[in-house]
């Protein structure tokens, strides 16, 4: 008969298993995600039919289309450890 240390640490173990995997996958998803972010915004800006636009519009367009993109990849790495998305959702409405 196991003892319930015994049973504490099978659950520890379980438990670690199974959040640690997520945890490190959003951690993935949630560097990977960012770095993408950050060579997209390079890319526009780069691009030719972005600089002819005004300077001001140019941030502006930057700025936005950046805090869009991390919004999106930090919803996904939360998904994926598990918090209900709707609920996230709705604070941000």
């Amino acid at each position: 008969m196991e003892t319930r240390l015994e049973q504490f640490l099978g659950f520890l173990i379980e438990l670690g298993s199974t959040v640690g995997l997520r945890l490190i996958y959003a951690i993935v998803v949630l560097v990977l995600g960012l770095r993408l972010v950050k060579y997209f915004i390079k890319l526009i800006s780069k691009a030719k039919l972005f600089n002819q636009i005004d300077k001001s519009v140019q941030s502006f367009a930057r700025s936005a289309i950046s805090i869009i993109l991390k919004f999106i990849v930090f919803i996904t790495a939360a998904s994926i450890m598990g918090i209900p998305i709707a609920s996230l959702l709705t604070l941000f409405a």
